[in-house]
């Protein structure tokens, strides 16, 4: 997975670098907001032949999971919009959240029960967004992910666990995948 991650990056900064006219960080935004116009957490479907050779490739018709992948570029969407002041950064920040969040502040594909510390991280751009807007779906929502914190197993020493899946793990990533939201929040 986390192969795959560097190379994805390294993609994206190679196409960024390429492609648009600008500082670093505003054609690797740029590129982003080209590459993922509809989800940053697409992902693909692949279907295999009986010797692994790929046959067909299908697009999801909607964004994948609620993750910690979305939360942790958004995060540098919000940087780049403080910093350059481009609303655009900002809206695009928006549109992402809102293909999860609905108008009651559910969010589609979340499950509290999971107890998985992943989910939390985009809830700083929740934080973000209702600062900003004032839009109670964004409180609401950020008030779920908070809710789980509230619930999330923990080691005896109160640690959270990673996941409800990997009873009395804890990881590294964990600490910035709950920490800054529950800081924020």
């Amino acid at each position: 997975m986390r192969k795959y991650s560097i190379v994805f990056l390294a993609m994206i900064i190679g196409a960024g670098c390429s492609a648009q006219k600008g500082n670093y960080a505003t054609r690797m935004a740029q590129t982003v907001m080209k590459t993922y116009p509809d989800s940053i957490v697409v992902r693909k479907y692949v279907t295999h032949g009986p010797n692994e050779e790929k046959v067909e490739e299908k697009k999801p018709s909607s964004p994948a999971t609620w993750d910690y992948e979305q939360g942790v570029v958004l995060e540098g969407f919000e940087k780049l919009w403080r910093q350059s002041g481009d609303r655009s950064y900002f809206m695009y920040m928006q549109k992402m959240m809102d293909l999860f969040v609905e108008a009651d502040g559910s969010i589609r594909t979340f499950e509290i029960l999971e107890y998985n510390l992943d989910n939390i991280t985009p809830g700083t751009i929740l934080l973000t967004l209702y600062r900003e807007t004032k839009d109670e779906k964004y409180r609401k929502a950020a008030d779920r992910l908070r809710e789980q914190l509230t619930w999330q197993p923990r080691t005896k020493e109160g640690a959270f666990w990673h996941k409800h899946r990997y009873p009395y793990q804890m990881w590294l990533d964990g600490l910035y995948m709950a920490s800054p939201f529950l800081a924020q929040y």
